[in-house]
């Protein structure tokens, strides 16, 4: 199932398309892992802390909100 949403930090939006690890954010593709409070990007690691309204990456806090989040058939699926 693909999940399309729009995320808002600091008050700019951006669309994003997640199927599977990848992750479409205003068209461009990159590759997500989960570790625990570690996310990977691309391979690069970045320690993630996600709280009521904000979001912490790298020490640094932003504010978040995420609207429109919908589940559609990934390709290929029924």
């Amino acid at each position: 199932m693909n999940r399309e949403f729009t995320l808002t930090l600091d008050g700019v939006a951006y669309k994003v398309v997640a199927d599977g690890n990848t992750i479409l954010v205003n068209g461009q593709p990159f590759v997500v892992v989960l570790l625990g409070e570690k996310v990977l990007v691309d391979g690069a690691p970045y320690d993630v802390k996600v709280e009521s309204g904000r979001a912490m990456v790298g020490g640094i806090t932003y504010s978040l909100g995420v609207e429109g989040l919908t589940e559609t058939p990934a390709k290929g699926e029924t």
